[in-house]
């Protein structure tokens, strides 16, 4: 009887164990709809592919081309900008280009709020005067979008054009996305996923994760991209929309999600998981 028993429970096992597997061996959209509920992400538009080939499109309750603000993926083009026009041990309000890039200006929005966040409709974050500095620039690490908006004040005097002309001079396909100087150079471009696919399909520029500056909770963030240990990413989040980039080998994903998550880190490591097992596909 005990024995008897003991089969059964076994089999019960092995039976939750194939259904376990089962499940984990569905379809990336179901695995990705499964991120996208818990993080309470409701809509989704992902173009994905190769460096070179037009992308595929994957939707979640969502139509083809849709624009949605891209917030911080901003960043990276800003940085890539910075990085054709701008000297990185140039000086501007105290720290250097670097610094800003990789937000060890001086400025916490943990401690003094954000105030690029807080500018309305119709104002300029790059002509924001510059409030008090939170620390020693270069002293540690605080993600900053007012850094951000400062290295785009300075490409814009650079270049005597406006940041965002500055831009579209240097990488065409921006030309085509919605922008709002209020976010600018740190969130300011909304676009589909495909168009912002093209621009992340460049190669990233050289010196982009070079000495990346580890950072608490996350992974190492380098000029305008995170570095992982074989790929590069950003996440953008505000307001109700998230948006995340990644690229691995000449493999690139976009993803513009409605929705807010509770936890962006978390939210980000999930996503970015479950996009790059799409480079698996033939």
């Amino acid at each position: 009887m005990r024995r008897s028993l003991l089969s059964v429970a076994l089999l019960a096992a092995i039976g939750m164990l194939l259904l376990v597997l089962w499940r984990n061996a569905g379809s990336d959209v179901d695995s990705l709809e499964d991120i996208m509920h818990r993080h309470g992400l409701t809509a989704a538009e992902i173009a994905y592919g190769h460096s070179g080939e037009q992308p595929r499109v994957r939707t979640v309750n969502a139509k083809v081309d849709m624009v949605r603000p891209l917030y911080s993926l901003a960043k990276p083009i800003t940085a890539a900008a910075a990085l054709r026009v701008l000297d990185l041990d140039q000086k501007i309000e105290g720290a250097t280009v670097r610094q800003l890039l990789q937000h060890r200006g001086g400025w916490d929005r943990a401690v003094a709020g954000d105030p690029v966040t807080r500018l309305t409709s119709g104002k300029d974050c790059t002509m924001l005067a510059v409030p008090e500095k939170q620390f020693r620039p270069g002293a540690r690490y605080a993600y900053s979008n007012l850094g951000y908006c400062l290295v785009g004040r300075a490409i814009a005097e650079k270049t005597g054009k406006s940041f965002r002309d500055s831009v579209a001079d240097l990488f065409p396909e921006t030309g085509d996305m919605d922008f709002d100087p209020a976010l600018g150079p740190a969130g300011g471009w909304s676009g589909t996923a495909r168009q912002y696919y093209r621009f992340a399909s460049r190669p990233l520029p050289q010196g982009t994760g070079r000495d990346a500056l580890s950072r608490p909770n996350d992974i190492p963030y380098g000029l305008g991209w995170a570095i992982g240990p074989d790929f590069a990413t950003h996440y953008g989040a505000l307001r109700s929309g998230f948006s995340i980039v990644v690229k691995q080998g000449d493999f690139v994903a976009v993803g513009v999600f409605d929705g807010r998550p509770k936890n962006d880190v978390a939210a980000s490591r999930e996503i970015r998981a479950a996009l790059l097992r799409w480079n698996a596909e033939k």
